[in-house]
């Protein structure tokens, strides 16, 4: 029998993620909270979750199977359009629904920059110069991008190591250990 394809799982479970990532974004921009380091570590329970999800998913279309290797791409792929979904929301949002909100991001990494007595002066305005840069709708988005899929990656490797079953579909899995 035929194996499942991994591209449809990957962009269901992707568009889910995605979405999922986009309504915990709203909701930390809107009540302010979108600064709180701590809340942000909410996002990588949304990705693991949507990543074993899928695994687990494209194991039952697969006959209870998945190596590795499918594991990983199914959660390579995920991520991939889990990130660029979030990250055209970023950009979106702090383009053109709240661009005042940059100016608010700038002023909280200063005052944070600005707790610590070693910073000079010079040293401090560099460092905001950088931040503005990095601050623009379009570096948001590519930051978010390219971080979504590390995050993506190295989850996926340890998912998929863990929800792997190797076997072939249709087959009775003892062809593996030659019987």
């Amino acid at each position: 029998m035929e194996q499942s394809p991994i591209m449809p799982t990957a962009v269901r479970y992707g568009l889910i993620l995605g979405g999922a990532l986009v309504v915990y974004s709203l909701i930390l921009f809107v009540t302010g909270l979108h600064m709180n380091q701590g809340l942000s570590y909410v996002s990588y329970v949304l990705i693991i979750g949507g990543l074993v999800m899928a695994m687990l998913d494209y194991r039952r279309g697969n006959q209870g199977f998945m190596s590795f290797g499918q594991g990983f791409r199914l959660g390579l792929l995920t991520s991939v359009v889990s990130s660029i979904l979030s990250s055209i929301f970023s950009a979106l949002y702090v383009g053109v629904i709240n661009p005042g909100i940059k100016e608010e991001m700038l002023a909280k990494t200063r005052e944070e920059m600005a707790k610590n007595p070693q910073m000079t002066e010079e040293a401090m305005d560099m460092a905001m110069k950088m931040s503005e840069k990095m601050f623009t709708p379009w570096a948001l988005a590519g930051i978010g991008l390219v971080g979504g899929i590390i995050m993506g990656i190295i989850f996926s490797l340890i998912i998929s190591a863990i929800l792997k079953k190797d076997g072939t579909p249709g087959g009775s899995g003892l062809e593996e250990i030659g019987g």
